[in-house]
């Protein structure tokens, strides 16, 4: 008899832990609105019980969904079927835990592809490069400038309200945000051996009050507005158009030196609307 009890002892212990709960809602932070009819996945991979490692729960109309299947034996990960949306990440989820309070999960909009793209909450617009990487000597130093070889009549505009948004893996992690700044002067660049003399142009993330007086500048970037998700394999960055002072903005491969196919440039405009660098 006691060889009976130790077994379903130890059978309740594998395969009926204790549980726990999960109380959320999921949101769209770009609307704000619930997100109905989506298929969430709490997962816990190494559970030992097979019961317990994977659990599927549909959010209802306003977005709320609740679990109360969570096994004592193991932490779970949020995740969704949804392959329109990428989950904000939350942290482990402890099983066997009743929840307390309603936890909001934030879905952000998956990108259509890798690439910079403007998104307005509705529709996505994917930016182009619009011009060559020129890049010159600062006079008399080592130092470079880079600089569109041409400058664009239209700019991409991302107002307050909307998102640039890089997607992908070198567009997050690879390429350069700096702002593009207006010299209304003639400037001298290359040396005094070589030099090289340009008419009024623009010039990225460098201020010039001279030829040999500057002052590197960079996109004021308020990261806390910024929103970096990672799920899946899927990485975004989210960059609102209030998140840098209104201007014009330029992005570019980290690596374009060593590698020519990378030598071009996005621009886009944030803020509030304003005339292209190239306009008549």
């Amino acid at each position: 008899m006691m060889r009976k009890v130790l077994f379903l002892s130890s059978l309740f212990a594998v395969g009926c832990a204790p549980k726990g709960s999960f109380d959320a809602k999921l949101v769209d932070p770009v609307s704000g609105e619930g997100l109905a009819g989506v298929a969430m996945v709490l997962s816990s991979p190494t559970n030992p019980s097979p019961a317990c490692m994977e659990l599927e729960v549909t959010t209802a109309e306003d977005g709320s969904f609740f679990t109360d299947g969570l096994c004592a034996n193991g932490d779970y990960t949020i995740s969704s079927r949804d392959k329109t949306i990428v989950l904000e990440h939350i942290g482990a989820i402890p099983g066997g835990v009743l929840s307390t309070e309603k936890v909001t999960v934030n879905a952000w909009p998956a990108a259509p592809g890798d690439g910079i793209f403007s998104y307005d909450g509705t529709d996505w617009t994917k930016l182009r490069t619009i011009a060559k990487i020129g890049v010159s000597k600062i006079y008399n130093t080592e130092e470079n400038v880079v600089y569109p070889d041409t400058l664009p009549t239209r700019v991409v505009v991302v107002p307050a309200g909307s998102w640039l948004v890089f997607a992908g893996g070198k567009f997050t992690d690879r390429h350069e945000f700096l702002p593009m700044l207006q010299h209304d002067a003639y400037l001298r660049l290359g040396s005094s051996k070589e030099p090289e003399r340009s008419e009024p142009w623009w010039y990225v993330g460098v201020e010039f009050s001279s030829d040999t007086e500057y002052t590197r500048r960079d996109a004021k970037l308020d990261a806390s507005k910024v929103k970096e998700i990672e799920q899946g394999g899927v990485k975004l960055r989210f960059v609102p158009g209030d998140a840098v002072p209104n201007g014009f903005y330029v992005m570019y491969y980290e690596g374009f030196l060593a590698d020519p196919r990378y030598k071009k440039l996005y621009m886009v405009n944030m803020g509030a609307a304003l005339d292209a660098p190239g306009a008549e």
